[in-house]
């Protein structure tokens, strides 16, 4: 199993949350959306 890919899901996981609580929702769907398109 390669461990760099929990990582990334936890550093994806934790942006999310600053982002959802700092930011508005909907900007925060489009930052999502924009980092897991441009992770494949």
């Amino acid at each position: 199993m390669d461990p760099e890919i929990p990582i990334l899901a936890d550093i994806i996981a934790m942006a999310r949350l600053v982002l959802a609580r700092v930011v508005d929702p909907v900007t925060a769907q489009q930052v999502v959306g924009i980092i897991t398109g441009m992770g494949g």
